[in-house]
């Protein structure tokens, strides 16, 4: 988790002598959502391609993108991918300065729609010296089917009307970005759950000086069938699912993720038997698990 469930503020405080004038990181005060959820006439095809480009005379310290899509997107700034999501309902936020240039800058993203009704909205905040710019999808993007034609976007509802509502408004936020994400909470700041217990976790009020290294009966059922555990593995599928690796970027990406090496010839093998080609979300649920079943995960995490 990247949320902690205690009532924290983690952020780093600076003294205001210590912040300079252009020190930008969040905008000084709400801004509104006032983009539009955009698609192509959603005739023929699930899939859509969306770009926009806009100018920038110098590059801001932060930019920051708000992003949903009913039901999946992966998006892209200047070549270079930056996000995706399999689930509009949790929207994306992260910081896309490091792409931007001076100059023309090109934001592309790829939706796709599983059924019902279909749409991308997107914002950003571009932050300098104490101003703010805002860029929203509307009818200056360009969309088309795959192989298609560029066209203007078609406006298919302002925000907060539609079947998404309000989807930004006190919605659970993840980051979403490749290589941007979080650092995890710590277990203390997190309500102590059956999992966490069985697991080894005291309660507060107690001290722990060992704990026992033989697995006991209670972990081995938690962590062969616990719902707790399950719904970490789907969750954290989906997620992968959504940045479009082949199997062998996954494979890899997860050792450095969590071992901090890369699988052997052994483990490579046998590992890119079980996840396939990637693109089931079962295969990779089950590659999760066998890499966090190992005790090196459990030593290195």
């Amino acid at each position: 988790p990247n949320k902690p469930t205690a009532q924290v503020d983690r952020s780093e405080r600076k003294p205001a002598s210590e912040n300079g004038p252009d020190e930008d990181t969040e905008p000084s005060k709400p801004v509104p959502v006032v983009a539009k959820w955009i698609w192509h006439d959603g005739k023929g095809s699930m899939k859509s391609e969306l770009r926009k480009t806009f100018s920038l005379k110098t590059v801001p310290k932060t930019v920051m993108v708000l992003a949903t899509c009913d039901n999946a997107f992966s998006m892209k700034v200047n070549g270079t991918a930056v996000a995706a999501s399999r689930d509009w309902q949790i929207p994306v936020r992260f910081n896309i300065a490091s792409q931007l240039i001076k100059g023309d800058n090109k934001i592309e993203v790829a939706g796709e729609m599983f059924g019902g009704s279909a749409g991308f909205i997107c914002q950003l905040i571009l932050l300098e010296n104490g101003t703010q710019r805002v860029v929203t999808t509307d009818k200056s993007w360009e969309v088309r089917k795959p192989g298609g034609a560029w066209q203007a976007a078609l406006e298919v509802h302002p925000y907060g009307n539609g079947p998404w509502g309000r989807v930004f408004d006190g919605k659970a936020v993840t980051s979403g970005a490749f290589g941007l994400a979080s650092p995890p909470v710590r277990a203390a700041l997190m309500q102590n759950d059956f999992l966490m217990r069985s697991l080894g976790r005291p309660h507060r009020d107690q001290v722990v000086t060992t704990r026992p290294s033989e697995l006991t009966t209670l972990q081995a059922i938690d962590l062969a069938n616990d719902e707790i555990l399950t719904n970490y593995l789907t969750g954290g599928a989906r997620r992968i699912m959504g940045q479009g690796k082949s199997s062998g970027e996954l494979i890899d990406w997860l050792y450095l993720y969590a071992l901090s090496r890369v699988p052997t010839a052994g483990e490579r093998a046998v590992l890119t038997e079980v996840v396939g080609d990637g693109k089931t979300p079962i295969a990779i649920e089950d590659l999760l698990w066998i890499v966090f079943m190992q005790p090196e995960f459990q030593i290195v995490r």
